[in-house]
């Protein structure tokens, strides 16, 4: 698509008064289209850094994802806002971060494409009838950036149960990402 130039000068009006951060661009991924101005869909509460490491997930509409550490959402909101029949579980250790989570993604809550859990990454299991991930993510995480490599280790054994054989694993650290592998037995 060729690029149609820059937005209307009252696109920033406009944009100003959506309950979510608006970008323009002339190309795809994920961007809801509105005449010649495709429009992307952030929830408005998102840093740069975390936009550019969800920008950075190889996300489909059907992606099953696991965020460990989600503390407040943001990440885990801006993800379920670009899935279609996908679904994102976000987990923390912190009570503080679970409540947080769930009030900011009510929506997406409610309308089945997130949930929240409290667990600490070394103890998560699926519980009965829950299918694997096949994308789990990272931001800030002690025992998988190399801080607590002891926590390391148990959390990439209860990920290799907890996801597909194909699955991948990101984590913040590269250019935004780095993805580490999950040991398979």
């Amino acid at each position: 698509m060729e690029n149609p130039g820059p937005p209307h000068p009252k696109m920033r009006q406009w944009k100003s008064r959506l309950p979510f951060r608006a970008s323009t661009t002339a190309s795809g991924g994920p961007w809801r289209g509105h005449g010649s101005v495709m429009v992307r869909r952030v929830p408005a509460s998102v840093s740069p850094r975390i936009l550019a490491v969800v920008d950075a997930l190889p996300l489909r509409p059907d992606s099953r994802v696991l965020e460990i550490g989600c503390g407040p959402g943001a990440a885990a909101r801006t993800v379920a806002a670009r899935l279609g029949t996908g679904h994102i579980l976000a987990v923390d250790r912190s009570a503080a971060a679970v409540d947080q989570a769930r009030a900011g993604a009510a929506e997406a809550i409610a309308a089945g494409r997130m949930s929240v859990r409290r667990t600490a990454a070394q103890d998560f299991v699926l519980e009965p009838g829950e299918q694997p991930y096949d994308l789990v993510f990272a931001i800030r995480v002690g025992g998988l950036d190399g801080r607590h490599p002891e926590i390391g280790r148990r959390i990439l054994e209860r990920l290799a149960h907890a996801t597909t054989p194909d699955a991948r694993l990101f984590i913040d650290g590269g250019n935004p990402l780095r993805e580490l592998s999950i040991p398979r037995s």
